[in-house]
């Protein structure tokens, strides 16, 4: 008996994987052909969820751990605060609380398999999302070298360019850079992750230059939050690997890890940048006539060339104005003195919450319903923020302090588990096992300085919650 139940769990995962998979799969390509994927999402999509996650509910393995229960516990709240709100039939935000749902599947995943069936998944995902975000990364590259914007025929989005008054960085499918960073953020983990699992070392070279081609459209996307988190993981990863090594005494090895840390971490945020100017000075030799185009183009040309979505277009003065975000009163780049432009405005945004609050102090309790979110806020600010850029201020404003509690205890469990694979010595917490932490403590850098966590359901909250999953799994085997 027992080894069939054990069959029969075995194939409920391999369904479970598939079904994540081709659910990952189907917001990453999401953005190539929306009209297809909202046909999509109107049928199957909104059967396979419910089927997923109900399946994911009766699974036994899940009951025991206190993780699981607490992102299910947060789900749930989440939909009573709507209620609360006055939606009981959730005529509003009921899109936003059955996409949410698709947390606990992807988080669970990586709990109920075992060592084995993790790394054989993790194989076949790293090969997907890097393949993909590979192919991607050259177009991006390619279109920030010539200062060209390729249009999408399928949508007429735009893969090249986005200008604001002071710089410019990519923009994929018309999605925001910090968003775009992130998206590469994940494929790069991915490839640290296979170039220590790949037992044929030949494979490393080319996870090295997937690896490379994400880096560098991190760069190009001039996206500090994601810089600073590529930059820990780096310095994380240091840290890990130099612990392996080094056999002095714990105040020596705190110093060298510590500065082994600090070394690191300011080197890769330096490269981050820098491979962005090296693409530049590139680009201005290679294309100088496409370098001046950004600036002397005029509107109708880019109109004209626009008829012919097959041909890239050159970057024109219409698209500099039009990609200026109207707060963007200072290049965010430099500082000019004051930390709320430094900031891109978010030290307004995060006291314009503090004001919500003071004028509406239930919302402490049971917080707001998705489009009233910011109403009170933007009344404190001289523009309309579309959220916080804060996943704390975020969880807090939408369901209130049990929300945040619920979400910031899931937390906290999985930094001190992550932390703690990181410096096991057991011999079941392969190096590889140990570089899934990085994403899960780095990548809080970008969401607590963006509102994409709990909140939202996108690529980055799926990622984010499968290879936390995965990390978990591995922690658990080594007993950390």
């Amino acid at each position: 008996m027992t080894a069939l139940k054990e069959s029969r769990d075995s194939n409920r995962v391999a369904v479970w994987a598939a079904a994540v998979v081709l659910l990952l799969s189907f917001y990453m390509l999401w953005p190539v052909n929306f009209y297809l994927a909202e046909s999509l999402k109107n049928s199957y999509y909104m059967i396979a969820v419910p089927l997923l996650v109900g399946g994911v509910l009766y699974f036994r393995k899940l009951r025991d751990g206190l993780e699981y229960k607490l992102l299910l516990g947060y789900w749930i709240w989440f939909w009573l605060t709507r209620v609360l709100n006055g939606s009981p039939a959730l005529n509003h935000d009921f899109q936003i609380t059955f996409d949410l749902a698709l947390m606990i599947p992807f988080f669970g995943l990586g709990l109920a398999m075992n060592a084995v069936r993790r790394r054989r998944f993790l194989n076949w995902l790293s090969a997907i999302v890097g393949g993909y975000h590979f192919l991607l990364g050259l177009v991006c590259l390619l279109a920030f070298l010539q200062r060209r914007v390729y249009i999408n025929p399928i949508t007429e989005g735009s893969i090249g360019l986005q200008t604001s008054t002071y710089f410019s960085r990519i923009d994929v499918f018309d999605t925001h850079p910090n968003v775009t960073a992130f998206w590469f953020l994940m494929a790069l983990f991915l490839m640290i992750y296979q170039f220590f699992a790949c037992e044929n070392k030949l494979w490393r070279i080319p996870i090295l230059i997937s690896a490379s081609v994400d880096f560098l459209a991190i760069s190009i996307t001039y996206s500090r939050s994601v810089r600073v988190s590529a930059a820990l993981a780096f310095g994380l990863l240091v840290v890990m690997l130099l612990n392996r090594s080094v056999r002095k005494g714990w105040a020596v090895r705190i110093v060298l890890l510590l500065v082994s840390f600090v070394l690191v971490f300011s080197l890769t945020y330096w490269a981050s940048g820098a491979g962005a100017i090296c693409l530049s000075k590139v680009s201005d030799r290679l294309y100088p006539n496409e370098s001046a185009a950004v600036s002397t183009e005029s509107a109708g040309e880019l109109e004209t060339r626009k008829s012919f979505p097959a041909r890239p277009v050159a970057l024109s003065a219409s698209r500099l104005s039009a990609g200026t975000q109207v707060w963007e009163r200072n290049d965010p780049r430099q500082w000019n003195g004051s930390l709320n432009d430094f900031s891109s405005n978010r030290l307004a945004i995060w006291r314009s919450a503090w004001e919500a609050v003071k004028d509406q102090p239930d919302v402490l309790l049971r917080g707001r319903l998705i489009k009233d979110v910011m109403t009170v806020s933007n009344t404190h600010l001289f523009f309309d923020a579309a959220h916080f850029h804060n996943s704390v201020i975020q969880i807090l404003m939408t369901t209130g302090i049990p929300g945040l509690v619920l979400a910031a205890a899931l937390i906290l469990l999985l930094l001190y588990h992550g932390l703690r694979l990181i410096f096991s010595n057991d011999p079941q917490a392969s190096v590889s096992a140990k570089t899934l932490v990085l994403p899960v403590v780095s990548s809080l850098v970008h969401f607590l300085l963006e509102a994409g966590l709990f909140t939202v359901c996108d690529v980055r909250t799926l990622f984010y919650f499968l290879i936390c999953g995965f990390a978990l799994g591995f922690a658990r085997d080594a007993n950390a």
